[in-house]
């Protein structure tokens, strides 16, 4: 990026045609924001004098006319889950007599599954800032912890098995309550 010298910080004279005596140059270095990138494949069709028709080969991500990336396939399938979790934790009808003020109670899932829904961008950061970690298993195990600790309907599991999904590993799982 150019930036010229338009007139005199002193006397405001016009130095728009005068050559400079020297460039001082500065970079700045950032990584870019992520955006949807969409990359068109062309491949040529011919057909030979034998009457033969041939196309080019196209590469597997590219199998058919419109096709969807790892990451907005991951973004799909994230909020497939969200909404499967919802459908099978609706919220209670509100129990017969007086209505209460305030908000009503709801099951640890469906608080883990609002949490999902309002921190969606926070929860998928690792899949456009690589320094976001997929998890934050590491910072268990480096504290020693080896029980399972249940948060709003989410337990955690360190290096030992889960009660919901049955892994032995650093993992994550979602229970009624």
């Amino acid at each position: 990026v150019q930036h010229a010298v338009e007139r005199c910080a002193g006397c405001g004279r016009s130095l728009a045609h005068q050559a400079p005596d020297r460039v001082e140059r500065r970079q700045v270095f950032d990584l870019p924001e992520p955006k949807r990138a969409v990359t068109e494949h062309q491949g040529e069709v011919k057909t030979c004098a034998c009457g033969c028709v041939t196309r080019a080969a196209f590469p597997a991500e590219a199998a058919a006319p419109v096709q969807y990336g790892p990451r907005l396939k991951s973004v799909a399938v994230y909020q497939r889950i969200v909404d499967v979790g919802y459908a099978q934790n609706p919220v209670a009808d509100p129990p017969p007599g007086p209505q209460r003020r305030g908000r009503r109670k709801q099951s640890k899932a469906r608080n883990l599954l609002d949490r999902f829904r309002d921190h969606a961008d926070g929860i998928l950061a690792f899949m456009r800032d690589f320094s976001v970690p997929f998890d934050n298993n590491l910072s268990y195990a480096a504290r020693g912890i080896r029980q399972i600790m249940p948060t709003s309907g989410l337990c955690r599991a360190a290096a030992q098995k889960c009660p919901v999904t049955g892994d032995f590993s650093y993992s994550l799982c979602i229970r009624s309550a």
